[in-house]
């Protein structure tokens, strides 16, 4: 099977409203590399790699989030982990924080896995730190 032949497949298996960017973030996930490039590489999946793709769009189509799955997600430009118990940053939630939270608008700085600084006023705070932020309670923890 081909990745072409695998894509096909995989969007016939999950039949739902924006599929193509769905397997576009699987395929990213499970080999690396959007699904065009794998197709340009002419890359062959392994029966393995098939069939964990295929695991994954059942769990899709009983309503299992994407970002579950993934496990980690993207919330004001950094990656963050997430899995059950855990709410799942959306981009309107981004729209929420700036107009309660000022502070962080335009604030982030730096960006990396284990290091994360914001600007406030004049100092940093490190994302080993809290940033306070009346509308969260009394503080926010990155």
């Amino acid at each position: 099977m081909t990745m072409t032949d695998l894509y096909k497949e995989a969007k016939r298996r999950l039949a739902t409203q924006g599929a193509d960017f769905l397997l576009s973030q699987l395929f990213r996930f499970l080999f690396g590399a959007p699904p065009i490039e794998l197709y340009a590489k002419g890359s062959i999946p392994s029966e393995a790699d098939s069939q964990r793709l295929f695991t994954m769009i059942e769990r899709l189509n009983r309503g299992y989030p994407l970002q579950y799955l993934l496990g980690e997600w993207e919330f004001y430009g950094i990656s963050l982990k997430v899995g059950e118990g855990v709410l799942i940053p959306r981009a309107d939630t981004e729209i929420l924080v700036d107009t309660r939270c000022p502070d962080f608008k335009g604030s982030l700085i730096t960006q990396g896995r284990r290091s994360l600084q914001w600007k406030r006023g004049n100092r940093h705070c490190n994302s080993e730190r809290d940033l306070r932020c009346p509308f969260l309670g009394s503080r926010a923890f990155f």
